[in-house]
């Protein structure tokens, strides 16, 4: 039976492992409709179009209070932040995985440059 921290960790992975995948469709997507230019080979490029801040859902609200259930704030975390400190390094991570996709240009492969199945299958969002 796993412990406490070994479910909060798994919880977590799952958290930046699902927002990964949901980042990469909504950035292909971007690029399918012309939005984003499929030259983009960084995460900071996303900005010229997009706040980039926003793929993998990481700004909506729904998904802001999962996270703070899972990366919950503890006495180390600046109370000027507005996350705890666990979810900015989650999120930081986030985007490092896609900045990496990016610059590798997985996002020119046929299938997205992605091999994990589960992020492949996140649906996207409803569009407004």
């Amino acid at each position: 039976m796993k412990s406490q921290s070994e479910l909060q960790a798994d919880l977590q992975a799952a958290f930046i492992e699902t927002a990964i995948g949901r980042a990469k469709r909504e950035i292909l997507a971007d690029i399918q409709s012309g939005i984003t230019p499929a030259t983009v080979r960084s995460f900071s490029e996303l900005h010229n179009t997009r706040d980039a801040n926003t793929y993998g859902g990481l700004c909506e609200p729904e998904v802001i209070a999962q996270a703070e259930a899972i990366f919950p704030r503890d006495s180390e975390d600046n109370p000027e932040n507005l996350f705890s400190q666990e979810f900015l390094d989650a999120a930081n991570k986030i985007q490092d995985k896609v900045h990496l996709w990016l610059a590798q240009a997985g996002h020119l492969d046929k299938d997205g440059g992605d091999t994990d199945e589960g992020a492949k299958n996140v649906p996207l969002p409803p569009t407004p």
